[in-house]
């Protein structure tokens, strides 16, 4: 009996069509695996077609978000008894 078309099968076929599991793909198929943890992940949520992407969109403003130093909650950060701490542990301002 042959398995119906879901996020988790496509998603393994997309991948495995553009590379991500190849040895000599970036990461050395790393990236593929990741992916589909990730997928997995998701799908056992109970995320669909709709809310699947917007999770992914959240997630990758909040990974953009750590990433930039001027984001307020860096500054907060910078600025709390703990961020000056820190800073002058390593010699800082």
């Amino acid at each position: 009996m042959s398995e119906h078309m879901n996020s988790r099968i496509f998603a393994r076929k997309w991948l495995e069509k553009k590379g991500f599991f190849k040895k000599e793909s970036d990461y050395g198929g790393m990236l593929g695996e990741a992916a589909m943890e990730v997928v997995e992940l998701i799908a056992k949520q109970g995320h669909t077609g709709m809310s699947g992407p917007w999770l992914i969109d959240i997630i990758s403003a909040l990974y953009k978000a750590y990433d930039d130093p001027n984001d307020e909650i860096w500054q907060e950060y910078w600025k709390s008894d703990e961020g000056k701490a820190l800073i002058a542990s390593v010699g800082g301002a």
